[in-house]
């Protein structure tokens, strides 16, 4: 009989212990199987103790120590992190190592991303295919909860490191212009303006390259040729700056090829210039004239103004009134400048200006013309003539003229008036014109009157003195003039002018004078004393200037010509009335030494310059005379020339070309064989011209200073 009795069973088995089924890292212990019953025999079960072995290591965790690994990675990213900032924040100098560490963040980064993202979508495959263990899907979907939270924060930090590090890392670029601008700082600016371009600054090796062109666009629909340009901007852009373009066109001289490169730079208008109108009603008339001034036409393209400010007196300081609609009264006549001076929000500031015409109507205007300046003054017994004739009449005509000469003489009505004033003062003569509607207009003169007195006495005094009225002396004669013991009744002399030749001119003024004759001859010379009541006296001297004893002459058979220049100096024109010219100094002028010779030298001018030559003449007896010119050298002007072997032939031509007939310093040689061949020697090889044809040699010679000149010489090949 079979024994049904249920056996015992271990309690830590797997059927009784789920959690410990789903732990996989759990170890299984192996169990021993119960004996078998024999048929018809009761046989106990015991339960079996598994032996513990005392030398067995305990199971290692496995997820511990994964767990162990993250964190330390994780402590290991967050202090590179931190490094980075700080090192991105305060220490970063745009160095090689700031690259690297914006390589690095990019990788660590880069790397946190992808490991979430990865460890996210592992845990969501592990939570769908869980699908009946509630268990192992709930642990699944924490994972992908876990995994998906890392993601976003490290996309997060990556975007962060991203936006923050590279300007802290990357080492700002510099800009450079080779385009120079008057005013050198072109942004910020008020238009209108005017803007000078300057390319010289361009980088081209001009032995290598020839410039072709320069063409500029300014970025407002203006262009211009040249590699120096102005240009004026009226208006502010759209977006503030325009750009301004300039392309240079040139050719490589080894290949003949034409390039072209472009270069920019900036102009920034951030504000247009204000502009100040206003209106004055009236303009004109008698006064008092109150005038309205109104400025409601003043305008700012791009912003308001906020101040209205008037000059009334013309003193230049607009603090007379303000306000955009004001009134004035002038009191005066005359013409008075009015000016406006608006300002803008921007703080810019224009000014403008009106006349106004204050005591005449229709523009009637009375002019004196006197027969005497404003500072002489008016004699008695004498007749002065008055003019009106310049009076003036916007429309119509001046139908009557009044002269009052301030006298108590009777009024004259005439154009033109003749008065003879009978006593000595002070007087304001006027004259009033009048138009045909009875308009007037008054002009007044202040003049002083004198009485006729005696004039003063006229007296000179020569050093060397005077004999029978005439002084003598030797070219170069210097003469001493004193006028001082001249009198006058009233002792009132107030001027003394001097005519040292009796020409007319006055030479000189003042009481002592001194002048010099350089050349021999018989003069007058005159004085004319004037005392306060503008009378006046005068008096002459003769004056004779004869030959010296030894007389310097020096000429020359030319006095300008390029470098080297010689020149022939001829002494033997010098005289020496009373004995003989025993020697000839010569200094040339160029810092040589002074050169004993006779009367004619020759002399080689190396340098360049003006120079005065000095020649003393010295007698037998050391009497000395010196006179002197100048010579001018000239650089040689540079001149392009060569010759050629032969300029016809057939081919192959074989032609030699000398530049031996070339003339001035020249810098650089440049021959163009019109057959794609390009020499930048001196003197270049022979030329073969290969094909037939007619070509033309042409040779660019530079100087110094950068002057060219090209020769050019036709060859035909058969």
């Amino acid at each position: 009989m079979e024994d049904t009795t249920p056996q015992p069973q271990n309690p830590n088995s797997e059927a009784h212990n789920p959690e410990q089924q789903a732990t996989p890292s759990q170890p299984q212990t192996e169990q021993t199987p119960p004996p078998v019953p024999t048929p018809g025999t009761v046989t106990e079960q015991t339960p079996q103790v598994p032996q513990q072995d005392k030398n067995a290591k305990k199971p290692v965790k496995k997820g511990s120590a994964f767990k162990r690994l993250l964190l330390m990675l994780g402590l290991v990213f967050l202090l590179l992190f931190v490094f980075e900032f700080v090192w991105a924040s305060t220490l970063a100098k745009g160095s090689a190592l700031d690259k690297l560490i914006l390589t690095v963040t990019n990788i660590q980064c880069g790397i946190l991303v992808g490991a979430s993202l990865l460890y996210a979508l592992f845990g969501l495959l592990k939570s769908l295919l869980a699908k009946k263990d509630p268990l192992k899907k709930k642990k699944a979907t924490k994972t992908a909860l876990v995994g998906g939270v890392f993601f976003l924060l490290s996309a997060l930090l990556w975007l962060f490191a991203v936006i923050y590090l590279p300007p802290r890392l990357t080492p700002e670029q510099q800009y450079v212009s080779y385009i120079l601008t008057d005013p050198a700082v072109t942004l910020g600016l008020t238009a209108p303006i005017e803007v000078e371009f300057d390319a010289s600054q361009i980088p081209v090796d001009t032995n290598a390259f020839r410039v072709l062109s320069y063409t500029w666009n300014f970025g407002d629909g203006g262009t211009a040729n040249g590699p120096t340009v102005s240009h004026r901007f009226i208006q502010k852009p759209p977006n503030g700056t325009y750009n301004v373009v300039l392309k240079v066109s040139f050719m490589d001289l080894k290949t003949g090829e034409q390039l072209s490169e472009e270069f920019t730079t900036v102009v920034g208008i951030e504000n247009e210039e204000v502009a100040a109108i206003f209106t004055a009603t009236p303009s004109s008339g008698n006064v008092p004239l109150d005038v309205e001034f109104n400025a409601s036409s003043s305008y700012d393209p791009d912003g308001e103004i906020v101040a209205y400010d008037w000059d009334f007196d013309g003193d230049g300081s607009y603090d007379d009134a303000s306000g955009v609609i004001v009134s004035y009264t002038f009191e005066q006549e005359g013409e008075f400048t009015v000016g406006l001076r608006v300002t803008d929000n921007n703080g810019q500031y224009a000014t403008t200006a009106y006349k106004i015409e204050a005591g005449s109507v229709g523009g009637l205007r009375a002019v004196i013309s006197a027969p005497l300046q404003t500072d002489e003054t008016y004699k008695t017994g004498e007749k002065y003539k008055f003019s009106g004739e310049l009076s003036q009449i916007r429309e119509g005509e001046v139908v009557k003229y009044v002269w009052d000469f301030g006298d108590k003489s009777d009024t004259i009505q005439s154009r033109t008036a003749t008065h003879e004033f009978t006593k000595s003062g002070d007087y304001e003569v006027s004259l009033t014109v009048f138009d045909v509607d009875g308009n007037s207009h008054t002009a007044t003169l202040e003049i002083k009157v004198v009485e006729q007195g005696t004039p003063p006495s006229a007296k000179i005094k020569t050093s060397p003195a005077a004999q029978n009225n005439v002084t003598s002396g030797a070219v170069p004669f210097e003469v001493s003039f004193d006028a001082s013991s001249s009198t006058d009744p009233e002792d009132d002399i107030v001027e003394y002018e001097w005519d040292f030749n009796n020409d007319g001119v006055i030479d000189d003024s003042g009481d002592k004078v001194t002048y010099t004759y350089e050349e021999v001859g018989v003069y007058e010379a005159k004085l004319i004393v004037t005392d306060a009541a503008g009378n006046s006296n005068t008096i002459t001297i003769g004056i004779s200037v004869e030959e010296q004893g030894i007389v310097a002459r020096l000429s020359a058979n030319v006095t300008n010509g390029e470098a080297p220049l010689t020149v022939t100096f001829d002494a033997s024109s010098s005289s020496y009335k009373e004995g003989n010219i025993v020697s000839y100094e010569y200094d040339f002028g160029d810092g040589s030494d002074v050169h004993v010779g006779g009367a004619k030298i020759s002399y080689k001018y190396i340098n360049v310059g003006n120079f005065t030559v000095k020649l003393t003449a010295i007698g037998e007896d050391g009497t000395k005379d010196t006179t002197t010119m100048q010579i001018v050298v000239r650089p040689v002007e540079i001149t392009a020339c060569f010759t050629v072997n032969t300029d016809s032939g057939s081919a192959p031509l074989f032609v030699a070309v000398d530049p031996i007939c070339s003339k001035g310093t020249i810098r650089s040689y440049v021959w163009d064989f019109d057959d794609g061949e390009i020499s930048f020697d001196r003197k270049p090889d022979i030329h073969t011209y290969s094909e037939p044809g007619t070509y033309t040699i042409s040779l660019e010679v530079t100087s110094e200073d950068r002057t060219v000149d090209v020769f050019e010489k036709t060859i035909t090949v058969r």
